[in-house]
């Protein structure tokens, strides 16, 4: 009767080990996935004629939290964000010579938004805000702001 009692505890023993040992696979497993909530954003900054602009200074902004980070383009006018969560972005591109251009940007989990924005030759204190297609807006010193879908005849 002791061996059979025994032979109970050990096999109760064994199942809460293995439940145990199944519990922290699944918890670091989901634990995981949280991680990868994440999207981020990337593009290239041209200039009017279609040149990259290398060095660009790109600014980020979280609409919904108001953090932001900056990040410079690459010798071949490439940017992007890294990893970062999901949201209501801008993307903000100036450079010397250039007028400021800003772009709305939603990011989702597990994509990578583009935001390929092209600067109009001018002055940095005129900001050309590219919502979509066929719109902008201009904000400064009252000069025509020039949109990167726009064409001058």
């Amino acid at each position: 009767m002791i061996r059979r009692h025994t032979a109970k505890v050990h096999s109760v023993v064994l199942l809460l080990a293995i439940a145990m040992v199944v519990h922290a696979f699944t918890t670091s497993a989901a634990m995981g996935q949280s991680t990868i909530a994440t999207g981020s954003i990337q593009g290239t900054i041209l200039d009017s004629s279609g040149a990259v602009i290398p060095s660009a200074k790109v600014t980020i902004r979280n609409k919904d939290t108001g953090q932001t980070f900056q990040v410079a383009t690459s010798s071949s006018g490439a940017y992007t964000s890294g990893a970062i969560v999901p949201g209501n972005y801008s993307a903000r591109a100036e450079a010397q010579g250039f007028k400021t251009v800003e772009q709305a940007v939603v990011v989702r989990v597990g994509e990578t938004a583009g935001a390929n924005l092209t600067l109009p030759v001018g002055s940095g204190s005129t900001i050309v805000e590219v919502e979509g297609p066929g719109s902008c807006r201009k904000h400064g010193a009252g000069q025509r702001a020039g949109c990167s879908h726009e064409r001058s005849d």
